[in-house]
């Protein structure tokens, strides 16, 4: 499911893992990209309550089966939610998409390493988690979106950036 959230949205696992349900607007059909996690020595995983860069502040769009997804996720995850801890001290008090059994957040090396032992396993290695986020642009790219919407999708500061992930 981490999977099909990643190709929907082009984020980076980060900050799909740091996706909490007041994040989505279901009427819109949209979800706001409000940070990443972290590791944080001797606390663990933690939100950074700032994406990678300011441009990673950012509302995306999302097709009907991904809020559906979404929607179901943050429902069951709900069950088992714990407050998440922020980087400022805070704790946001909204359910995770995609939350440890235990209701924490997931690191994102773990995340990493399972992803890799299941591609390996599936005979497809070649396939990293940044791959899905070429997908995405390249898919915007072939559908006739400017560099500026891919960057802006992508949460990448500039354009110049993502024309090099473009295809020729």
């Amino acid at each position: 499911m981490l999977s099909s959230i990643l190709l929907a949205t082009g984020v980076r696992i980060g900050e799909c893992l740091a996706f909490v349900q007041d994040a989505l607007d279901p009427g819109e059909g949209s979800i706001e990209v409000r940070g990443t996690v972290i590791w944080l020595k001797g606390t663990g995983p933690i939100i950074k309550p700032a994406p990678k860069s300011a441009a990673g502040f950012r509302r995306l769009l999302l097709p009907t089966w991904a809020v559906d997804l979404l929607k179901h996720r943050f429902k069951k995850s709900a069950e088992i939610s714990k407050p998440v801890p922020v980087l400022n001290g805070e704790a946001w008090n909204s359910p995770l998409a995609f939350p440890t059994a235990n209701g924490r957040i997931r690191d994102v090396t773990n995340v990493e390493t399972y992803w890799r032992e299941a591609v390996t396993e599936a005979g497809f290695d070649w396939v990293v988690p940044h791959t899905i986020r070429k997908t995405v642009a390249t898919e915007m790219d072939r559908a006739g979106r400017t560099a500026r919407e891919i960057a802006d999708q992508l949460g990448c500061r500039c354009r110049a950036k993502s024309d090099q992930a473009l295809p020729k």
